[in-house]
């Protein structure tokens, strides 16, 4: 290999798409009825009546605190959180639901070599109880969550945190959400932000954030995944835009097609030799990634 080709090669294997983040909420599982429930309940036990909706379901996505600023003062907003995450505790084990065929679309993900991370702006605590509860966290090396960083979604810290621990740069991520917010950390990131059709916000909503592409079914990813992946670069070795902006949404897969067979190889927690395990992940410098709190 000559040395034209060699710096071809070092420059895919550095900017070339490797990894894949995933918010939680909605779109690694269907936790709407439960959030919905939690909050009815919460409403009515800290201000005497249901609150209406509309405002928390525009802002799911973004932390809980944040969302209950929207009822009332700063103490009330506090006692908002803590009545919601109680009975977020009591119900979660009944009421959370996975999307069909989302187990299979992360065993495939990873026969294809994606590295697999979770950035949620839910507690890192209950973010883990959701996954264990399903046996996911077996597909994924990392997991952040609100309280792991200094500034959660939109900001793109948590995503440049979650590259970071995956060994890799934001720019050589996919985040794949259902929020605004979550197209909006990507873009700041330097990710490509992939909108999903199953999730909370409408789709329009979505599409008004410019994510590089827009997936319909949880099974139709892989084969997203792949088509970005292979078109990152052009014949002569530079980036190109996998699918332009202005057509984003033109990438919508509906594919009725049953998806490749379950690739039967074990699901390993790291792809290399020596990544600790997801529980003991570390940023290693602390200047390149501003977090609060070590990842648990």
């Amino acid at each position: 290999m000559n040395s034209s080709a060699n710096e071809v090669a070092s420059l895919r294997q550095s900017s070339s798409l490797q990894g894949i983040l995933f918010d939680l909420d909605g779109t690694l599982l269907d936790t709407y009825d439960l959030l919905q429930q939690s909050f009815r309940r919460a409403t009515r036990e800290v201000l005497g009546y249901v609150a209406p909706m509309e405002h928390f379901n525009r802002t799911i996505g973004r932390p809980l605190d944040e969302q209950m600023l929207g009822y009332g003062d700063e103490e009330t907003a506090r006692a908002l959180s803590a009545a919601y995450r109680s009975y977020d505790h009591q119900m979660r084990a009944n009421a959370l639901k996975t999307f069909d065929g989302m187990e299979e679309t992360l065993e495939e993900l990873k026969c294809d070599g994606w590295r697999l991370g979770v950035v949620t702006s839910k507690r890192h605590e209950s973010a883990q109880f959701c996954l264990d509860l399903f046996d996911m966290m077996r597909f994924f090396e990392c997991l952040i969550g609100a309280d792991d960083v200094v500034r959660p979604k939109p900001d793109p810290n948590p995503i440049e945190v979650g590259s970071h621990l995956l060994g890799l740069e934001s720019t050589q991520c996919l985040y794949v959400g259902d929020s605004p917010y979550d197209m909006q950390a990507a873009a700041a990131s330097g990710a490509r932000g992939i909108a999903v059709a199953w999730g909370q916000h409408p789709i329009e909503t979505l599409c008004e954030q410019h994510p590089v592409a827009c997936c319909a079914t949880p099974a139709d990813l892989p084969r997203l995944a792949r088509s970005l992946r292979d078109k990152t670069f052009n014949k002569n070795g530079s980036t190109q835009s996998a699918v332009h902006m202005d057509s984003a949404f033109t990438a919508v897969y509906n594919s009725t097609a049953s998806s490749q067979a379950a690739c039967q190889t074990n699901i390993r927690m790291s792809n290399e030799a020596g990544t600790e395990n997801s529980n003991q992940a570390h940023v290693k410098d602390s200047t390149q990634c501003d977090v609060k709190a070590p990842i648990r």
